[in-house]
């Protein structure tokens, strides 16, 4: 019996043993996958570069942009959030986004197809319509020429989800907007929470304004803002546009805290 009891000791040993194992690698998986979302540190960094250049894409020095948007789902303090920001943006890039109007538009596979210069849109949509990014607070998908040497639109949907938290959170709702706006200029994501180009944004955030790696990337893509003439982009030929495809560009998005019956990191 004695060699019995320590045979079956030994088994329930190597049992635990193996578990132990088992759940250590799944919790290294887990890690790692959630890392594949998080890109490398730094404090700014680019979405894009010309072709066959380090130069980043960018819009043209001092560019007029027009912009659309899609209110009907936003919350209410949508409009003031968005005009208070893009005056942000003016004075650190020189970039100044002018309003054009209303879209109803919520398909955007072929935005951009016609070759015109056309405009930025910004729209409030459920997470059905996002492009199949349902768990992110937003997503920005920047259109770029054929030589990826300027940006021409760009499509910004925000998730309306959100737009409690949008609505009682000032700094929410900046941080948001201004990450957002970061991608249409130019900026990729950082893995700082410093930043408001951080790749996460939590709830309850502090971080309401650029920090000094969001001004760094910005005074780099339009290093002559404070000498900016206003002249609006040219139209440029129906070759010369390009919508970012998944293996160019990315969509870009925050992912948000995960809530009841969500995964953190889909």
């Amino acid at each position: 019996m004695g060699a019995e009891s320590s045979r079956s000791v030994d088994v329930v040993r190597r049992a635990a043993c193996a578990a132990a194992v088992g759940l250590l690698v799944l919790f290294v998986l887990l890690q790692i996958r959630a890392m594949d979302h998080r890109p490398p540190a730094s404090t700014s960094a680019f979405e894009s570069t010309a072709v066959g250049t380090t130069t980043p894409t960018r819009w043209p020095a001092c560019a007029i942009i027009h912009f659309v948007v899609d209110l009907r789902n936003a919350p209410k303090n949508a409009s003031a959030v968005l005009s208070r920001n893009l005056r942000v943006v003016h004075s650190i890039t020189g970039i100044t986004f002018v309003a054009a109007g209303t879209t109803t538009q919520t398909a955007f596979d072929s935005y951009d197809e016609s070759g015109a210069v056309v405009p930025v849109v910004f729209a409030w949509l459920e997470p059905r319509q996002l492009l199949g990014q349902s768990s992110v607070n937003a997503v920005t998908i920047p259109i770029v020429n054929a030589t990826r040497t300027n940006y021409t639109s760009a499509v910004v949907l925000f998730n309306d989800d959100m737009n409690a938290a949008f609505e009682a959170d000032p700094k929410f709702a900046d941080n948001l907007v201004l990450h957002e706006l970061g991608h249409v200029l130019g900026l990729a994501n950082v893995n700082d929470p410093s930043q408001v180009m951080n790749y996460y944004l939590q709830p309850r955030t502090t971080v309401d304004a650029y920090a000094s790696g969001d001004t760094t990337g910005l005074h780099r893509l339009y290093p002559g803002a404070q000498d900016c003439v206003h002249v609006s982009t040219t139209k440029v030929s129906g070759v010369a546009h390009n919508r970012v495809q998944p293996n160019g560009l990315i969509q870009q998005g925050i992912y948000r805290s995960a809530l009841p019956k969500e995964k953190q990191w889909e």
